[in-house]
């Protein structure tokens, strides 16, 4: 019996994926006794476009990021998506009142599903502005690459290190088999949403660090042909 637990999709602000993870980690502790723990976590390379004009690339910030002001000749989009699934078991004896339930499996799949970087296309590529620009949006790029890793890695580790799932040995005693599902859906996103929403704190702070009025005005001294 399997169940989907949960899908969420957003976008932050990145901009080189130089940290780039595909793990299928299927790892139990003492697999005769807890669930097959399995995560994975995968990072696109980072695709850059060069087909929209400064305006252009104003307008796609502010309908994804509701940022007024800024007018700006490089953006970076990562869409990110947290998955969860689960394998279990229920048995129901004739007569009694209860299903017994465990779990066999628990997968968490936390991943980037693109990282796209527009730079305005009234900069060719090789000039000075677009050289900025890319170093820039590449910044972006390696502080949400790396930001996902860290909190990839606690999920990982939440997960792994959890003895409350259920097991054969040591069963939920339950009235239905959807309840069994919604208290082992209860339990893993219990461990792995405040995880979640700790990346999302972390991954905003970490990149309005870098784009700030002042940092702009640096780089944009950098070069002479704006």
């Amino acid at each position: 019996m399997k169940g989907l637990l949960i899908t969420k999709a957003g976008m932050v602000l990145v901009g080189v994926a130089f940290f780039l993870t595909s793990q299928g980690l299927g790892l139990a502790q003492d697999s005769a006794v807890l669930p097959l723990i399995q995560f994975n976590s995968t990072i696109p390379p980072a695709r850059y476009i060069h087909d929209h004009t400064t305006a252009q690339i104003g307008a796609l910030r502010h309908q994804r990021f509701h940022s007024r002001g800024m007018h700006t000749p490089g953006l970076t989009i990562a869409d990110q998506e947290l998955k969860s699934d689960f394998e279990m078991e229920t048995l129901h004896r004739p007569g009694s009142g209860f299903y017994l339930a465990w779990a066999k499996a628990i997968q968490a799949d936390f991943s980037y599903t693109r990282m796209d970087v527009y730079i305005s296309s009234q900069y060719g590529e090789g000039s000075c502005p677009y050289r900025i620009i890319r170093d820039h949006e590449n910044q972006h790029v390696a502080i949400n690459t790396q930001t996902l890793g860290q909190y990839a890695e606690q999920m990982r580790q939440a997960l792994l290190a959890c003895r409350d799932f259920p097991t054969r040995d040591h069963p939920w005693k339950v009235k239905s088999q959807s309840q069994a599902r919604s208290a082992l859906k209860k339990k893993v996103l219990g461990l792995i949403n405040p995880i979640y929403h700790r990346y999302i704190d972390a991954v905003v702070r970490a990149n309005a660090r870098i784009d700030t009025p002042e940092n702009y005005r640096k780089t944009q001294a950098l070069c002479r042909d704006w």
